[in-house]
């Protein structure tokens, strides 16, 4: 190697510094636009508030409704201290039964606490086994669906071990 490519090279920057240089020109710009776009998101956020206050506070301050109205309006005629109280309109449990049924029947939905099993073809582990084809396709009470799926699951679970002891051999 010549001198004068002794000299450049030495007269290049060290690349590791240079990295680490470059890292932390990174990390400041970062934190320096992350800080800026704080400030602006707050300062958006407060005139936001603002101009909300105004739109509600405006028509009392300049004598509309009373104190009381806004007050009625926001908690109902008991106040505040009933406002979770149940209303004449609330529907009871046997009233909200009946809406439901009303509305899944037309569409041919069974009972709530019913699960579909959509039989051989729904199934992950192909192929399938004789346990798949104890049951047909269709809504079952959860309990029996449970029962149905633990018998699958364990069939599957028992096929996977011969055939990884099977391998092992």
């Amino acid at each position: 190697m010549s001198a004068d490519a002794a000299s450049l090279l030495e007269a290049l920057p060290d690349p590791l510094a240079e990295a680490e240089y470059r890292r932390r020109l990174s990390q400041e710009a970062f934190e320096r636009g992350r800080a800026l776009g704080d400030h602006e998101g707050y300062e958006r956020a407060s005139a936001d508030l603002a101009a909300g206050w105004h739109v509600a506070a405006d028509p009392a301050s300049r004598g509309g409704e009373s104190c009381n109205e806004y007050e009625l309006r926001r908690w109902g005629q008991a106040g505040r201290a009933h406002f979770g109280d149940p209303r004449p309109a609330d529907l009871t449990p046997a009233g909200m039964l009946t809406r439901a049924r009303a509305s899944w029947d037309p569409l041919g939905l069974p009972e709530p606490g019913m699960v579909h099993l959509a039989g051989p073809a729904g199934h992950w582990h192909p192929p399938c086994l004789p346990v798949c084809y104890s049951y047909k396709a269709g809504w079952y009470p959860a309990g029996q669906a449970e029962k149905i799926l633990a018998a699958v699951r364990a069939a599957v679970a028992g096929r996977d071990a011969r055939s990884h002891e099977r391998a092992a051999a």
